[in-house]
């Protein structure tokens, strides 16, 4: 943010009103303000009425157990973009298209698994690609097995008339139930 700095002169008027000097510095000043103001906002919001934004919810398992912990995101392999949400203690998620909006654009998602407080952050001592899969939840012993991380191979396909997904990882990658 830009931070004007006003100098009034110290010379005083007996009528009481500003200098000349005085006067073009907090109009400029003024100015100055007004036009780093105006940056901040686009002064429009989005329409998601014309995302067709569909709400989705569901339990995320390894092996029937649930994975708590866990950054779930639903991943448009068109544009990179994604709704994203995270499982409680019992797997349980709700995707978010923005951090105030709930739902995700329909179409053809890959699904991406990312352990740890429930955050996207990725630790430094793992594979860039695969995210931070592979580490154990908080909450328990269940682990997001690596081929579910960044290069997961899960993919959904989101309708106008899905309202969930629950998806049952297994811990040797070798078969997806949903």
């Amino acid at each position: 943010m830009f931070v004007a700095r006003v100098v009034v002169s110290r010379k005083s008027c007996f009528c009481g009103s500003l200098s000349r000097y005085s006067t073009s510095s907090l109009l400029v000043a003024f100015a100055c303000l007004a036009t780093s103001f105006s940056g901040c906002s686009t002064g429009s919001t989005p329409n998601y009425g014309e995302l067709g934004l569909v709400k989705i919810s569901g339990r995320i398992t390894v092996d029937g157990a649930p994975l708590a912990n866990t950054r779930v995101q639903f991943v448009s392999p068109e544009d990179g973009s994604f709704s994203s949400g995270a499982t409680d203690t019992n797997g349980r998620y709700s995707l978010m298209f923005d951090s105030e909006t709930a739902g995700i654009i329909p179409g053809k998602k890959r699904v991406v698994f990312l352990s740890g407080r429930g955050t996207s952050e990725e630790s430094s001592d793992e594979d860039p690609d695969q995210g931070n899969a592979g580490a154990s939840s908080q909450a328990g012993n269940v682990i997001v097995p690596k081929c579910y991380g960044r290069s997961s191979k899960v993919e959904v396909e989101v309708t106008q008339s899905d309202s969930g997904f629950d998806i049952d990882l297994r811990s040797d990658c070798s078969t997806i139930s949903r």
